[in-house]
């Protein structure tokens, strides 16, 4: 499906590029002073993912996209204190006030998204699709839209502003963290640093920006990337998910509809698996002769076929942009501006 809007194509890859510009390019204007990049990366993500989803990409001052970032903003601050109540329902009454914020906040973004899809409606009439939401709508007024169990049609306005906010959470937060992450990573290891640079160098050269293809001839960067997932699992229980019949796993009963999670960052950090798992070891990833390693005991994203097949979309979102968070760093011009860009990033 998303292949239609130029992910997983060099479609995709230019929308990327294109934010990762405009990030360096405004880091850069912070002439050496302290700069927090954290609403210029989470803006630069948005635009990405509102391309795909919305057919759209928004100036940064325009009022309308700063009022999506605002209550994106908004969302994910509450949904760390309101998130919980998901699985401990009893809580939303001991804390009423987290879930309020937490059911306000989602409330605003189904608003915004609404709205859009009132914009793309009329646009539908005719087969001119260029975007996610315009997909959905087509496919909401075709004959193969199918009726749940419930009596409701599987395709409907509320799943489609619902799967919206589902796409852009999962391609910003995500993604923006573990840009931060490198940032911070690439800093606090300036050995690894220069190991990257001079990778990227060899490979790529100072003439253009990187691309998917290039992390074939990047195992170092790329492993670099992996022990950063590794290292600060970006999302501890993973996605939830709904147990289809009641089961029983370990001796334990789980009854139909129940939400289960999954312990990744137990998994990341299991000193069984990973030597000295509270190390950062990109190393871990290469075997002798530098190549790349897999590790099937890397799950960032969570588990489950069909999830990962979906996730691994924006996955490699994640990973070409993180690979180009590295460029406000490797493009310095000189020593001098290398140093004041790594300062005025040392607040992040």
């Amino acid at each position: 499906m998303f292949r239609n809007f130029g992910v997983g194509r060099s479609k995709f890859e230019g929308n990327i590029q294109l934010e990762a510009e405009t990030l360096v390019s405004i880091i850069g204007h912070s002439n050496g002073k302290p700069y927090n990049p954290d609403m210029i990366i989470g803006s630069c993500l948005s635009n990405v993912v509102s391309a795909v989803v919305l057919g759209k990409r928004y100036e940064h001052t325009d009022p309308e996209f700063q009022n999506l970032l605002h209550i994106l903003d908004s969302l994910l601050k509450q949904s760390g204190s309101g998130g919980v109540m998901l699985f401990i329902p009893i809580l939303r009454y001991i804390v009423p006030k987290s879930y309020n914020d937490f059911v306000s906040s989602f409330k605003h973004f189904i608003d915004f998204i609404q709205k859009i899809i009132i914009e793309h409606q009329d646009v539908v009439q005719s087969d001119n699709v260029n975007d996610f939401i315009d997909l959905f709508l087509k496919e909401i007024k075709s004959a193969k839209n199918e009726i749940s169990d419930g009596g409701e049609f599987l395709l409907s306005f509320k799943s489609l502003s619902a799967t919206a906010v589902n796409l852009f959470m999962a391609g910003i937060e995500t993604s923006s963290t573990t840009m931060r992450w490198a940032l911070l990573y690439m800093m606090a290891y300036p050995d690894v640093q220069g190991k990257v640079q001079q990778e990227l160098d060899s490979v790529i050269g100072r003439n253009r920006m990187p691309g998917w293809k290039d992390r074939l001839e990047l195992p170092y960067a790329e492993a670099v990337l992996r022990e950063i997932l590794r290292i600060r699992t970006i999302a501890p229980l993973g996605f939830p998910h709904e147990v289809s019949q009641d089961t029983k796993l370990n001796g334990y009963d789980i009854p139909k509809g129940s939400l289960v999670f999954s312990n990744i960052w137990a998994v990341h950090n299991d000193p069984e698996v990973w030597f000295e798992p509270d190390q950062f070891k990109p190393e871990r990833f290469l075997d002798e002769n530098g190549k790349l390693r897999h590790r099937e005991e890397l799950i960032p994203f969570s588990i489950g076929w069909y999830l990962r097949n979906i996730v691994n979309k924006f996955e490699r979102f994640e990973r070409l942009s993180c690979l180009q968070a590295c460029l406000p760093i490797r493009d310095a011009k000189s020593k001098s501006g290398f140093q004041q860009l790594v300062i005025s990033c040392r607040r992040l």
